[in-house]
């Protein structure tokens, strides 16, 4: 029972501030509880002096209260008391600020107004002022010496004092209980500000991605006869929005039952894809692309066709046309690479048959030959490969490979062999009077004049070629050979 009452007895009190800064706050008070300017005290009191340790609560019943100095609860230590006990509603120094604890009930006393009372160490020290209500242990207020400034004993009690207002006891109580609750809560608050925003982007995502659906979504009354008449209406504006990417576009247009178009066939490139894929994304709603490029498909028949036909080349002929380009041998072998190439298209690609046959070709390669310049040249078919012979000298070998190396280049595939022959000599007298030929190391001829012409230079129009044991050889305008 004695127990029972202690608890209530607990219940019941309050922690009273007497002076400072937050004088005539309170709060309640319980056994055991910790004060201090610590962030791990259960009630922070500021106005405490540095040098304060962290106090706990002690209570009992029959003696009153008291503050001990806490220690870590971590190890059983005795803790050190600071005070003897004092009767409840009377105020002792604690810190450098006098509290007291009470019962809620009982009165604050009202000889002193709280307004105008001051700590006892201010009122020692002020000048013609007279001492706070002190009385020392066993004498009456009325015994206690009016000009006695000496200042009370750390054990001695201090009369209770009057109540503040209840408008400032209410809102110094709210300080004291906001101070106490704010570095405790700031790790609290740091969390639920993050998640707070992380549920905002989450729900920010949500909506937007319901949004878009929903603007996409057909409303789910419509029937499929109504969804394929909406796919309808919207061909004319597709149709209109394809000519402006590109008039020569062959695509086909299907409406769907879920009230989508379908655009599907062939484009030129990747480049032409992009654009038309651009322009449809702007359509509301956008058809659904089936759409190919004709460049896509060149490495892929490069890649699937025998090793015959590896030569020849595709380009696209138009929007939905791919055009087959090369040099077969002969009428067989070209339409077997037409055909092997036409099963490996889609069926709604066409195919263009732009191969040509070599047999068809000595003229053509006979003129590229003269161009590089070697007009004597000649060219036949043999039944399996274009022939040339070629007149060559020693000096146009190189030449003749690189004119070689230039046809393969533009006609890849072709068959041909080339047959070299060394050029005719033509014994004629020379051009022009020579009065002698110096041979040796360093050959020369002598002109009339005593002019002396080299190998390699001209002279009346004729260029000499070179000077032999046995013949003079001149290269231009045409080519002769002169007996020594």
């Amino acid at each position: 029972m004695q127990a029972i009452e202690q608890v209530m007895a607990q219940h019941t009190l309050e922690l009273r501030i007497h002076s400072g800064k937050h004088r005539g706050a309170r709060m309640p008070a319980t056994a055991g509880m910790t004060l201090g300017t610590q962030e791990q005290a259960d009630a922070i009191v500021s106005d405490f002096s540095a040098a304060a340790p962290l106090f706990e609560l002690q209570l009992l019943p029959e003696q009153g209260w008291r503050l001990s100095e806490a220690k870590s609860r971590e190890v059983n230590e005795t803790h050190r008391a600071l005070s003897d006990w004092h009767p409840l509603g009377h105020a002792h120094e604690y810190g450098g600020i006098w509290i007291s604890i009470a019962h809620t009930q009982q009165e604050w006393p009202d000889d002193v107004s709280m307004g105008n009372h001051l700590d006892w160490r201010e009122a020692v020290t002020a000048p013609n002022s007279a001492p706070p209500h002190l009385p020392s242990q066993g004498l009456s207020p009325g015994e206690h010496s009016a000009t006695d400034t000496t200042p009370p004993e750390a054990d001695s009690p201090m009369a209770p004092l009057p109540p503040e207002p209840a408008p400032l006891t209410a809102t110094a109580a709210q300080e004291q209980a906001a101070s106490t609750n704010h570095k405790r809560a700031g790790k609290k608050r740091t969390y639920v500000l993050i998640l707070a925003i992380v549920a905002v982007v989450v729900f920010g995502l949500l909506f937007n991605y319901a949004k878009v659906n929903q603007a996409q979504a057909l409303p789910a009354a419509l029937t499929s006869q109504d969804l394929m008449l909406r796919a309808t209406a919207q061909l004319p504006a597709l149709q209109l929005a394809i000519a402006q990417v590109d008039p020569a576009l062959r695509l086909q247009l299907s409406p769907q039952p879920d009230g989508r178009v379908q655009l599907s066939g062939w484009v030129a490139s990747i480049e032409a894809l992009d654009r038309l894929s651009t322009a449809m994304a702007r359509q509301q709603p956008p058809p659904l692309m089936r759409v190919r490029s004709i460049s896509e498909m060149r490495t892929d028949l490069k890649a699937m066709l025998p090793e015959a036909f590896k030569h020849l080349e595709f380009n696209a002929a138009d929007s939905c046309c791919l055009r087959i380009s090369g040099i077969m041998a002969n009428t067989a072998s070209q339409q077997e690479a037409f055909e092997q190439t036409k099963a490996l298209l889609p069926p709604d690609l066409e195919l263009q048959n732009s191969i040509r046959l070599a047999e068809t070709m000595p003229q053509d390669v006979a003129a590229a030959l003269k161009a590089e310049g070697f007009a004597d040249s000649e060219t036949e078919w043999d039944g399996q490969q274009i022939l040339a012979t070629v007149s060559l000298s020693n000096s146009q070998r190189s030449k003749l490979e690189d004119a070689l190396l230039a046809i393969s280049k533009r006609w890849p595939g072709m068959p041909f062999t080339v047959v070299t022959k060394a050029p005719a000599n033509h014994h004629s007298k020379a051009p022009f009077e020579i009065r002698s030929v110096v041979g040796g190391m360093s050959p020369y001829l002598v002109l009339p004049g005593g002019a002396k012409l080299l190998p390699g230079a001209s002279h009346a129009g004729w260029r000499l070629q070179a000077i032999e044991d046995h013949a003079i050889v001149f290269d231009q305008p045409r080519r002769i050979t002169v007996a020594r």
